[in-house]
């Protein structure tokens, strides 16, 4: 997967730069711990690029990917349960 690829794949995944910082502590706390308070979000992607290989990132993002899906599919399912609970009130 080329390095624009990754990117995309990162920013669509990670939409904020807390989720960023997040699944950075999560996955690759060594790189995390390098980011310094001057760095900017194109900076910490840059370094997170540079500093692992692209088919362990891609694989973690996917991981990620999966996890996230998970998780809005349960408060999808939270939401209607919570809908169908009042309606029948």
């Amino acid at each position: 997967m080329a390095t624009v690829e990754l990117r995309a794949l990162l920013r669509d995944t990670l939409r904020t730069e807390p989720d960023f910082n997040t699944f950075c502590l999560d996955y690759f706390p060594d790189v995390h711990r390098k980011f310094t308070g001057s760095m900017d979000g194109l900076a910490k992607e840059n370094f997170l690029l540079q500093s692992v290989s692209e088919p362990i990132l891609h694989a973690k993002l996917a991981e990620e990917r999966a996890r996230l899906d998970v998780y809005k599919r349960q408060s999808r399912y939270r939401a209607h349960s919570s809908v169908a609970a009042d309606s029948t009130s």
